[in-house]
């Protein structure tokens, strides 16, 4: 199976807070712009199924990319974004003096979010839908909208990385990463592809 996993499209809070589940954070002028700009990169692409985050600007990504194959996007739960549970919604500059937030990115492997999630939570919930996938499309091509920590835990997982790492690996909004899945493993083909958006 070829697996496409791609980040949201740029909102306002992009960069500058912790949106996790909150609900309302949409797709600003220049994320509708790269959505479009990823269905046309992607629209050679023979992609069977296109699987996405309940989340509204995961959504609002997928939408352009399924029309340009007229397909369905078929919602996953499993791929939303981190639950960040007392940080959700909070502003990035707010929460740099917080230690714990100091000390779960420092060491997330050993932290939980307060009243959210365990970095090995969200890789598991991941890597299990992942797993769904290939056995449901071991040989086909198939596209998943999510967000930058839930797919960097992936590719961390077959790259052998510690989750500590994490932010070793650049996921852009809009970005497309790509694995390659069979019998005998899965192999990282390209990370952070985004040339499609005039980017670097």
């Amino acid at each position: 199976m070829i697996l496409l996993l791609i980040r949201h499209a740029n909102t306002d809070a992009t960069g500058q807070a912790i949106s996790g589940r909150k609900p309302g954070v949409l797709l600003n002028d220049e994320g509708r712009r790269q959505a479009d700009q990823l269905a046309a990169g992607l629209a050679a692409h023979h992609i069977e199924a296109i699987f996405c985050s309940p989340l509204e600007r995961a959504q609002q990504t997928a939408e352009p990319l399924a029309n340009s194959h007229s397909l369905q996007v078929q919602t996953i739960d499993a791929l939303t974004d981190i639950d960040f549970g007392d940080w959700a919604g909070e502003l990035l500059s707010t929460l740099e003096p917080n230690e714990k937030w100091k000390q779960w990115n420092l060491f997330r492997s050993s932290h939980r979010i307060p009243n959210g999630e365990t970095i090995f939570e969200v890789q598991g919930r991941m890597l299990g839908q992942v797993e769904r996938l290939t056995r449901k499309f071991p040989h086909g091509q198939v596209a998943v909208v999510s967000h930058a920590d839930p797919i960097r835990t992936v590719l961390a997982h077959i790259l052998g990385m510690p989750l500590e790492l994490l932010h070793r690996i650049e996921i852009s909004p809009a970005s497309v990463s790509t694995l390659r899945i069979t019998d005998w493993g899965a192999q990282v083909l390209q990370t952070n592809l985004t040339f499609y958006l005039g980017m670097r």
